[in-house]
Formats: structure tokens, C-alpha cells, sequence
């Protein structure tokens, strides 16, 4: 059955009153609704295309990104701030996601 097709018959069964049809009739509504929702589901959540994987950012690279020294964003302080953190191999990398989302936060500032 065509989508376009259930769309129509569920609008022609919303004026009866679910009491007035037979148990068949009613498994056979449901059954048709759960297919028009599980359809309906699957393109409201794959209707956004989905956001680019998050990077991990080097020092020097998120130095670029936000205009300042190299020494100041060294500092535990500072990159703490920017949400760095310490990698598995002890250099401090940030999240390019938060980065970005700082510097539009500060544009609208």
C-alpha cells in the first residue's frame, strides 16, 4: 500500500469512532499505523545530516585557530579554559567542536 494511500484511509477512519469497528478492522489499523510511524520515525531522524566527527586539535593548531601565542595557550590555565585536555600521549589537545563553538559564542558576545 502506497503512503499516500494510508494517509487517506486514516483520515477517512479518523471520523468513525474506533468503537464502531471490528476487531480485524482494528488489527489491521494498527498494523497500518505502526508501519506509517516506524516509516515516519525513520525520516525525522534522518532528515538532518548528521554533524562532522569531532577532531583532536594540537596545540599549534588550536594557536592558529584562536589568534594568540603559543605560550599563553600553553599554560594549564589558559587551555583548561578552551576545554584542552591531556592525550594519552601527556600533549595537550583540544576539541575542534569546542573551539568553533567558543568563537561563536565571543561573535555574539
Amino acid at each position: 500500500m502506497h503512503p499516500s494511500e494510508l494517509l487517506s484511509m486514516s483520515l477517512r477512519l479518523s471520523v468513525p469512532s474506533l468503537d464502531a469497528l471490528s476487531p480485524d478492522e482494528l488489527d489491521d489499523l494498527y498494523s497500518q499505523v505502526a508501519a506509517l510511524e516506524a516509516d515516519l520515525r525513520t525520516r525525522l531522524l534522518t532528515r538532518r545530516p548528521p554533524s562532522p566527527p569531532d577532531r583532536a586539535l594540537t596545540l599549534d593548531q588550536a594557536v592558529t585557530i584562536l589568534g594568540c601565542s603559543r605560550a599563553w595557550l600553553g599554560r594549564k590555565a589558559n587551555w583548561a579554559k578552551y576545554g584542552g585536555y591531556r592525550d594519552l600521549d601527556r600533549r595537550v589537545k583540544f576539541s575542534e567542536a569546542a573551539l568553533r563553538a567558543y568563537i561563536c559564542a565571543k561573535g555574539q558576545s
